[in-house]
Parts: structure tokens; C-alpha cells; sequence
């Protein structure tokens, strides 16, 4: 390897590097500001040598004649002279960055800065360090309490299924009734503890400070959630229809009635908007009644001759209502069924035949042109007869049928919409009205109602008029409800603004801006005061001062400078003036009004110095063709050998 560093030690004499001076002098004007030393533009060129010798393939040295000169190493060559970094000096010391008692009991520290006023060039030494820092107020016994700054979260936002969903199909993105796992998310900040001497109404609500102050673990802003799916509403079968009734039994109307059939809820539906349909149904008759008697029991078959064979059942019959309360029994207008009734008792060795079951479903819940409603019961045979026993009886006789829902199929039944919002009760007084009526308890919330609309409906065709319907199963249009506690929106107060910059404006630069902000911690809801609609501001800072502008100024490449005649020719003997070398030019710094300046302020406001000095060559006016000797060095393995 080539090295052209300055040798060390006794060296130095043999190998000197001798300069050639150059300067790059400029004519400067002195600034109203700056104390402005010209030799910081001057550049020093001087120059390098070594030694350089010829050897063989196996390592010894040979004559220098016997390598060829067109590939020698040069042995001198045009450097830059070393300029160690000049800086300013030290500014005075910043105040302590401890002003306050904290627990960790750790120390300030203050600083102070230089700025550099010369680069290192040529390998000069570099700038030592431009800021210093120290500890200080390490006890601090005598400082005030550092305040505390803790997290605060709002409320947690409503659960949201859309956010997920989106990621897998675009098409969901904006669908609002969904329903299954999702998010909700809530904003945390950071606020600063108040002291024991803040009054109560300050502390209930802090504003936030920039989140760099608090330490700590930050609280989860989002967490999963899951919003109930809707769920149909489960029902029973339908019961059967009821006998004819009147609509008021207490106050009968002529010979119209209604038969009615229910069924029941199993399983709520998942919410109001998806309510059960209708659980009456209504059908006109004739000749209603508002009682009828009723078999409660029955009693075993007394033989009337011997111990088995024909015989009667004592039964008893009460008078009920359509509802199935016993009542008085001049209240049923028909005749009652006999207290007695035919029965058969078995005989020893005769056929034994269960009692009739239940009387099954009707097949149809009304009649028409093309269907007929009917239903069955059977009893079974439980002992067949022994020898000269009763023969049972054949298998038709073990089945009866009979007409049912023998009505015409015109239904009717009572719709109701889904109930409207809670509203304020007028009736309640100004003051409203304790919830305590309605649920036991005091609480903020008054007293209000609920209506929907009812609509007699007939089936498959639509809304009829509603005396159609029974009034009696007409449902409530109105009802109770509680209006529940008005909550106001809840703000931070607004934070301190963001800082503007404190020094100057760059030129060409947009105007700066500071914001503060704001934080909802709680939604309004139930006509409560809404949140405002400035959670953010921005403003444009107070009037800077323009930077100050500096700009570099370059000037014209000096001629290539090679190293001087004296030490080329020494080295090398006589030859001509070419080759490597470097060439320079000046750069000096003006402000804005072309007036120089000192190099600092450049360093500070324009940006890195131009490039001062650069490689050039100087070329040759006649060259040396030894091909055919390079071609016989080659043959016997000699090459060039340098040494610094």
C-alpha cells in the first residue's frame, strides 16, 4: 500500500513534508457585527514524499532502471496542510433543569454550548465537544415539592362490530346494526395532580399536559366487546279455540260473542324492535255466554244389579266463568248435565276397556268450503275376555270422531307498534316525580310515559275498523315509564397552547402555529347539554424575527498547484512540470446586504462549507514509450516496491 501520512520519530528528517504556500486571499469589508479574522479563509497546500524501490519476484531489490517508469508509484505528491478546529467560547451556564423536590431524588443538570467558527480541514484535529453538561442541585432539600402527573381515561366509547368486520369484506364497512365480538375504544391523557391547596371545584377536572410527563405504563385505550345478536321469539302452539263468550260479561251486548285461542312466550325476543307478534286471537259467533257448567270430577261405576255389569258415576258440575273461577250456579242460563251418568263395570272374565282419551287437536282452527275441522279420541282394550266372558268391543268402537271449529275462518286480532321513547309526564307537576312510585327506590330520574298505536287487524287482509276486536283484549295504548337522569357533556379544560419558536423565523418560512386541545370525558345523553364543537384550536404565533440570512460565496478554481521544481526534480531528476497536483479557491460568508461576514454565522445559518480545494492534473506535453522494456521486466517477475 501507498501511505503519504507524516512519518513519526527520527523520520521526520528524511522524510519531511515541506510546504508550498498558497493563499486564498480575499478583500473583506468589516460587518457592523463581527470581529472577523482573515486567515480563517486561508488554505495551505504543501506537499508528500517517499520512498519507492524496485524489486524481484523473490523479494530482493534491484536497480531502479530495470522497472519500468510509465507504472512507478509517484514518490511526491501536492497535500492540504493540516487546520485544527477553532471554536467560540463557552456560553453561559442554562439553568438548572431541577426546580423542584422530586422522589426518585435525582440530580439537575445545566448546560452550556460553543459553536464552531473554523472546520477542520487537511486532517486537522476535530471540534472537541460543543455542549458540556454538570449536574446540579443534587440534595435540592431546599426546592418545593416537583408536582405529579398520573393517566386519566374517559369513558368507554359504545361497542362497535364494524371496525373488525371491515378489515374482512369492504362490502360491511358501513352497515350500523351489527352484532357479535367488537371494540370500543376510549382517549387517555395525562393530567397533573392537584395540591392539597387547590380549591375542590378545580379538582374535579384537570386540564391535560403534554403525555412526556407522565411515567408509567399508558392505559389500554381499546379493549373487545360484544353486542348481543337478536334472537326470534319463541312461542307455544296455539291453544285451542274457547267457547263462545261476550266481550264484557258484565255488561252483555245482545247475541254477539267471541271465541278466542292464546298461546304463550317460551323465549323473549332479543330486543323491542323485534317483539313478539300477536298472542290473542278473535273469532265473531252467536249466542255467547259468559258461564257454563263444568264437570270437575267423577265417581267410580256402581253396578246397579250384582257385582259388575251396568251401572252409574256420580259426577259433580259447578258453574265457572270463561276465566275457570266457580261462581254461583244460577249464573248458567242452560240446563246442568245429570249428576249421574251410564257406566260400565267390569266383570270377572269379561273384556276390560279403558276409559276415552282426551279429545284431540282440531284439525283445522276453522272451517270452510273445502276443510273441516275434526278430532278423535280411543281407549284401548286392557284385558282380554276369558272363557264365557263379556266379548270386548269391536275396533270401531274403539275410536270416535266428531265435528270441530265448525266457525267460519274470519280471525281478527289486536297489532301493537313497538313503544315510543319515554317523555316527560305533563301531569307530574313541575318538579316531576319521585321514581319512587314506580320502582321503590329515589333516584334523579322522574316520572313519564310511553303510547304506541293498537290496531285491529284481520288476518290475511289487514287493518279494520276496531270493534271488530274485542275491547277487552284491546292492549294498553299507554303506560308508565321513567325518564331516566339527564347527563351533561364533560370537557377537560383546554390545554396550555403548544410553544412557538423563541428565536427567529427562516426566511421564506410559513408563519408557525401553536394548538391546544381538549378532552371528552363524558358523552351527553338523554337531552343533556351537548359537547361543544371546538375540542382542537389553533392560532398563528406572535411575530418573529427573520433569521438572519447568510449565504456562501464561492470564487474561481486557483491554477493546479503541483509540488515545487526544487523537490520534484531532486527526487525524480530533471523532467517536466506535470502530473497530480491540487487546486484551491475561496469561499468566503456574506449576509444579506453582500457584506462579509464572519465564517460562524455561515457555519450557523447557511448550511455546510463548499468544497475549498480539490484534485487536479497537469498534463504532460511528452511521454516515454517503453513498451518493449515493460515487456522484458515482465518476463523476469521485477515490480515496483514503495515505501512510505
Amino acid at each position: 500500500m501507498l501511505d503519504f501520512s507524516v512519518p513519526s520519530g527520527s523520520e521526520k528528517e528524511k522524510n519531511a513534508v515541506k510546504r508550498h504556500i498558497q493563499t486564498a486571499l480575499h478583500h473583506h469589508h468589516q460587518h457592523h457585527r463581527h470581529h472577523h479574522n482573515p486567515k480563517a479563509w486561508d488554505l495551505e497546500i504543501g506537499y508528500q514524499t517517499r520512498q519507492v524501490r524496485c524489486t524481484r519476484s523473490d523479494g530482493r531489490n534491484a536497480m531502479l532502471s530495470l522497472c519500468t517508469q510509465d507504472n512507478s508509484p509517484g514518490t511526491f505528491q501536492s497535500c492540504i496542510m493540516p487546520k485544527d478546529c477553532e471554536t467560540s467560547d463557552w456560553s453561559p451556564w442554562s439553568p438548572c433543569s431541577k426546580t423542584c423536590r422530586a422522589l426518585d431524588l435525582s440530580p439537575g443538570y445545566r448546560f452550556r454550548t460553543r459553536s464552531r467558527i473554523q472546520a477542520p480541514i487537511g486532517g486537522g484535529k476535530e471540534c472537541l465537544a460543543l455542549e458540556e453538561k454538570e449536574a446540579c442541585n443534587i440534595i435540592g432539600d431546599l426546592l418545593p415539592h416537583c408536582p405529579r402527573y398520573v393517566w386519566k381515561s374517559t369513558d368507554w366509547g359504545d361497542c362497535r362490530v364494524a371496525p373488525l368486520l371491515s378489515q374482512q369484506d369492504r362490502r360491511l364497512h358501513n352497515v350500523s346494526i351489527l352484532c357479535g365480538g367488537g371494540v370500543q375504544t376510549r382517549e387517555t391523557y395525562c393530567i397533573q395532580v392537584p395540591d392539597d391547596f387547590v380549591p375542590l371545584h378545580r379538582k374535579e377536572v384537570s386540564r391535560p399536559v403534554s403525555r412526556k410527563l407522565c411515567a408509567g405504563d399508558l392505559p389500554a385505550a381499546v379493549q373487545p366487546c360484544s353486542i348481543p345478536c337478536p334472537k326470534q321469539c319463541s312461542l307455544s302452539a296455539w291453544s285451542s279455540w274457547g267457547p263462545c263468550v261476550h266481550d264484557n260479561c258484565m255488561e252483555p251486548q245482545g247475541k254477539k260473542g267471541f271465541r278466542q285461542r292464546s298461546r304463550q312466550v317460551l323465549a323473549e325476543a332479543g330486543s323491542e324492535s323485534d317483539g313478539c307478534p300477536h298472542l290473542l286471537e278473535s273469532m265473531p259467533c252467536e249466542d255467547p255466554v259468559c258461564f257454563q257448567w263444568c264437570v270437575t270430577s267423577e265417581g267410580v261405576c256402581i253396578p246397579t244389579e250384582g257385582a259388575c255389569g251396568p251401572g252409574v258415576a256420580n259426577q259433580t258440575v259447578v258453574c265457572v266463568s270463561t276465566e275457570g273461577r266457580r261462581v254461583p250456579g244460577e249464573l248458567c242460563s242452560d240446563e246442568p248435565p245429570p249428576a249421574q251418568v251410564a257406566c260400565e263395570g267390569a266383570c270377572a272374565g269379561g273384556c276390560v276397556v279403558d276409559s276415552w282419551s282426551p279429545w284431540s287437536l282440531c284439525s283445522h282452527s276453522c272451517s270452510s268450503k273445502t276443510a273441516e275441522g275434526r278430532q278423535s279420541r280411543t281407549r284401548t282394550i286392557l284385558a282380554l275376555p276369558g272363557e264365557g266372558g263379556k266379548a270386548c268391543p269391536a275396533a270401531t268402537a274403539l275410536e270416535e270422531w266428531r265435528s270441530c271449529n265448525d266457525h267460519p275462518c274470519i280471525v281478527f286480532y289486536w297489532e301493537a307498534s313497538p313503544w315510543e321513547p319515554c317523555v316527560e309526564d305533563p301531569s307530574a307537576g313541575a318538579n316531576g316525580t319521585s321514581t319512587s312510585q314506580w320502582n321503590g327506590t329515589a333516584s334523579c330520574a322522574t316520572a313519564g310515559t310511553q303510547t304506541r298505536t293498537v290496531t285491529c287487524m284481520k288476518m290475511n287482509v289487514g287493518p279494520v275498523i276496531p270493534k271488530r276486536c274485542p275491547d277487552s283484549a284491546r292492549p294498553d295504548t299507554v303506560q308508565p315509564c321513567l325518564l331516566p337522569c339527564k347527563t351533561d357533556c364533560r370537557v377537560t379544560p383546554f390545554s396550555e397552547w403548544t410553544a412557538c419558536p423563541s428565536t427567529c423565523l427562516p426566511v421564506n418560512a410559513s408563519i408557525p402555529t401553536q394548538s391546544r386541545y381538549r378532552t371528552t370525558i363524558q358523552r351527553s345523553a338523554n337531552g343533556g347539554q351537548e359537547c361543544p364543537d371546538t375540542l382542537y384550536e389553533e392560532r398563528e404565533c406572535e411575530a418573529l424575527p427573520v433569521c438572519p440570512s447568510f449565504r456562501w460565496r464561492t470564487h474561481k478554481w486557483h491554477p493546479c498547484t503541483l509540488v515545487p521544481d526544487a523537490v520534484r526534480q531532486g527526487i525524480t531528476g530533471p523532467g517536466e512540470a506535470c502530473g497530480k497536483g491540487l487546486e484551491v479557491r475561496g469561499v468566503s460568508c456574506v449576509g444579506e446586504d453582500e457584506e462579509p461576514a464572519a465564517i460562524g454565522d455561515c457555519l450557523l445559518w447557511a448550511g455546510a462549507m463548499p468544497q475549498r480545494f480539490r484534485p487536479c492534473w497537469e498534463p504532460c506535453k511528452g511521454r516515454l514509450c517503453l513498451q518493449r522494456l515493460v515487456q522484458v521486466l515482465r518476463v523476469h517477475g521485477l515490480r515496483w516496491h514503495a515505501q512510505p
